[in-house]
């Protein structure tokens, strides 16, 4: 009995932590010239950023899919 309650209390722990990281990842998003730098490699003198820039891409779903948009964008750039 006791190895079921430890066992629901840390699935607890863990959905209550999987939800606070979504919460925070979707409160703090990078501004669109800040994403863009780090996905091109233009912030590469910021590592603090460019660190911060990726753990929020890791949670940030919304941000992820900015970043095809910032690829392209830059290959129709270079096509010019």
């Amino acid at each position: 009995m006791l190895v079921i309650l430890v066992l629901l209390v840390i699935i607890i722990f863990v959905s209550v932590l999987n939800i606070l990281s979504e919460i925070l990842s979707k409160s703090k998003c990078p501004d669109a010239s800040t994403l863009k730098r780090v996905v091109l490699g233009r912030a590469r003198n910021s590592p603090g950023l460019v660190s911060s820039v990726q753990k929020h891409l890791g949670r940030c779903e919304k941000c992820r899919s900015k970043i095809d948009g910032i690829v392209n964008g830059a290959k129709n750039e270079m096509e010019i």
